[in-house]
């Protein structure tokens, strides 16, 4: 049994979906979606505050690569 891949997937509440990230382990993408920078509501960053006026309300996931 091989070790498991997976991406980062942002979610918009309008429905569209983007592909962050490929390849990242269950560790990396784990990581990335406990970070604060992974959703509108707490993230800090002048570009998140960007992309949500632009957009709307985003959060990261992760879902295993088939």
């Amino acid at each position: 049994m091989g070790v498991s891949v997976h991406r980062i997937v942002r979610h918009y509440q309008r429905g569209k979906k983007r592909v962050l990230k490929n390849g990242v382990s269950l560790e990396e993408a784990e990581a990335h979606c406990h970070s604060s920078e992974s959703s509108w509501k707490t993230a800090t960053r002048c570009e998140a505050h960007v992309r949500t006026e632009r957009k709307g309300p985003w959060f990261d996931d992760y879902e295993e690569a088939k």
